[in-house]
């Protein structure tokens, strides 16, 4: 990978107009990909993509009980949060001469639209785009799908600063 400084001056020398798209929840992430990769591995449900968020892969997931690897999970997520925190710095260091938009997976699935700023940032007229993304965890707590969800719990209260992320380990109270 390029220095910050020599990206940025690859950007501005070349006029780029940069897209970040940015996951904010790297605990979700986590679950979501090891979940995936425990699937692909195990097939509970035969031969469907688990990584491709479709309404099969969700009808199979809420049938689920994985027995997770804390130790492999929390791998998955500091590796997650490292990427956020690179792409956020990378965000900072082009501003606010490179022209570049930020966005954020978790508004894209909330809104399952892309936001008009985006729209404007492309130059192009608004128009509807459903997001093709759907919930694979349709459990009303991410607890439900694992065997012994304390051990997850207790590892990423370890690791996860207070605020919304944390405050999801204890989506059952």
């Amino acid at each position: 990978g390029l220095p910050l400084a020599a990206f940025k001056g690859w950007a501005l020398k070349s006029q780029a107009r940069l897209l970040l798209l940015i996951r904010d929840n790297t605990f979700a992430s986590a679950l979501s990909e090891y979940k995936a990769s425990w699937a692909s591995e195990h097939k509970p449900c035969g031969a469907l993509n688990y990584f491709l968020k479709s309404p099969q892969v969700a009808a199979c997931y809420s049938r689920l009980q994985i027995r997770a690897d804390v130790a492999r999970l929390v791998g998955l997520w500091r590796g997650y949060d490292m990427r956020r925190s690179q792409m956020l710095r990378l965000g900072e260091t082009l501003a606010p001469e490179v022209d570049h938009f930020v966005l954020k997976y978790e508004a894209v699935v909330s809104l399952k639209d892309l936001p008009k700023e985006l729209w404007d940032f492309l130059g192009l007229a608004s128009r509807t785009a459903r997001s093709g993304v759907i919930d694979t965890s349709p459990q009303k707590c991410w607890r439900s799908a694992w065997q012994y969800p304390i051990e997850i719990a207790v590892a990423f209260s370890t690791l996860l600063e207070p605020g919304w992320m944390r405050d999801q380990l204890y989506c059952d109270r």
